[in-house]
């Protein structure tokens, strides 16, 4: 057997054992995309979990940024008052506390940014007509009309965050992403009212004393 082969081979048994159920596309796309990556400048002796926490964090600080140019002409203060708009687009009518907790954000935080769109007209609440204790958020048409005006600014604050990524490169970060979202989706509303050393037994990781 060739060579390459043997080699390309043993590099697909590796990937299938860091990544549960991959597939020959899966391991083509992460192959093409890392292979000629230079090697990284941040001081090797930082943990990869901290460089990508760092990465992240700085990522989202940029992808702030851009979106404030975006919506500088909008009449909305940030970029969560965009995010409750297109839950609210996509899910329909939801309890006022599903669309906080889709959002992650903490309650009082979630209610504020509600009263805002409620009051610029953008969306409205009306009681639930199982429970009227209950109330439900709606979009209204200054909202969806809002919607239609960012929806091609937020889409160049997205392709300006993906700066040069290739085609692959791109495919490969969304898939790796979508599965640690995933993770940490799967386990919010357990992890919320934990400790951190809780949360980190949660995840299986140790926890230093």
């Amino acid at each position: 057997m060739d060579a390459q082969i043997v080699t390309l081979v043993n590099l697909f048994h590796a990937y299938a054992q860091q990544h549960s159920g991959a597939t020959i596309e899966e391991f083509c796309r992460h192959y093409l995309a890392v292979k000629d990556l230079p090697p990284p400048e941040s001081p090797a002796e930082l943990p990869q979990e901290v460089l990508l926490a760092i990465s992240l964090g700085r990522l989202t600080r940029f992808a702030e940024m851009y979106t404030k140019k975006a919506l500088v002409d909008l009449p909305v203060n940030n970029m969560d008052e965009i995010l409750y708009l297109m839950i609210l687009d996509e899910v329909g009518t939801p309890r006022k506390s599903d669309l906080i907790n889709q959002h992650l954000s903490e309650f009082s935080t979630g209610v504020e940014i509600i009263r805002r769109l409620v009051k610029a007209g953008l969306a409205e609440e009306f009681p639930d007509a199982d429970d009227r204790r209950t109330k439900r958020v709606r979009l209204r048409p200054a909202g969806q009309q809002l919607l239609f005006e960012a929806y091609p600014k937020l889409n160049t604050v997205a392709q300006i965050v993906a700066g040069s990524l290739s085609k692959d490169e791109k495919a490969l970060l969304v898939q790796i992403l979508a599965r640690l979202e995933k993770r940490h989706d799967e386990v919010y509303s357990l992890v919320k009212p934990k400790t951190l050393a809780e949360t980190a037994e949660v995840f299986g990781v140790k926890n230093p004393e």
